[in-house]
């Protein structure tokens, strides 16, 4: 009570991890702070996203690898030597040089897959280490905060050629209302499951999970709508869909020591 406490906002908007690493280097340095409060993680996959309209599966597959190999590496000095003299005047990090022209086909770009997750969880891990340890060395403690899933906000939708939402999907998401609504309990939400899988089974997406979390969690299945919605995100194609992951990787870089 009484402590005349002065905050500086640094926020800004669609920054990943390894801007926020870059952005917090600086504040320690200048502004030399009492404290620093970090709220990040939403956008670990914008960069990839960007360059997914511009790459085919395969291009796309061995960039992910590239970066994941610099990640790993990073620690080693003769490593970060011999890239910033080999590097020369490449683009900026997550900017790419293609114009809208160049953009391919739906069809013919690469899906978001578990690798790209993989990186996102592995990038932000290592930038959020990096930043708690310069802080630990400048003598300013670090909060470091989990960031907010919307569980119930509907997945985006995308359908490549040869994806598209199959007809009986909708069909068995009305047999499941109908369960749900005639048999109140355990026996409807069984019937509803089982039609689920028979659903997932013909169009594996985020899409098909929060349909069910939606019937499930309105027939007062909250616990069972929930375990739909985080599947979910999960699968979701939106790249700032990343929630559950990087509060795994917040809780896992909380229990370091020190």
């Amino acid at each position: 009570p009484g402590l005349d406490v002065q905050v500086i906002n640094m926020g800004v908007v669609a920054a990943s991890s390894q801007q926020v690493l870059q952005l917090g280097k600086s504040i320690l340095a200048d502004q030399q702070p009492d404290a620093l409060i970090v709220y990040s993680g939403n956008n670990e996959l914008l960069e990839l996203w960007d360059w997914r309209q511009y790459l085919t599966p395969r291009q796309h597959r061995l960039y992910v690898a590239s970066l994941r190999w610099n990640l790993r590496l990073s620690d080693w000095r003769t490593f970060l030597w011999l890239r910033d003299r080999l590097r020369g005047d490449l683009p900026t990090w997550g900017q790419t040089e293609y114009t809208r022209e160049e953009m391919l086909p739906w069809g013919e770009r690469a899906p978001l897959t578990d690798r790209d997750r993989a990186y996102a969880r592995e990038s932000f891990r290592h930038n959020m280490g990096r930043l708690i340890e310069y802080a630990g060395e400048a003598g300013v403690p670090l909060v470091l905060s989990t960031v907010t899933a919307s569980w119930t906000v509907k997945p985006a939708r995308f359908e490549l050629p040869g994806h598209e939402m199959p007809p009986e999907v909708p069909e068995l998401a009305n047999e499941a209302e109908i369960a749900l609504q005639a048999r109140p309990g355990r026996e409807g939400l069984a019937e509803a499951e089982r039609l689920f899988d028979e659903a997932f089974d013909l169009w594996p997406v985020a899409h098909v999970h929060w349909e069910w979390a939606t019937l499930i969690g309105a027939a007062d299945h909250e616990e069972e709508a929930l375990t739909h919605f985080l599947q979910a995100v999960r699968l979701d194609e939106n790249p700032n869909r990343v929630a559950p992951y990087i509060n795994d990787e917040i809780r896992r870089l909380a229990r370091r020591p020190g």
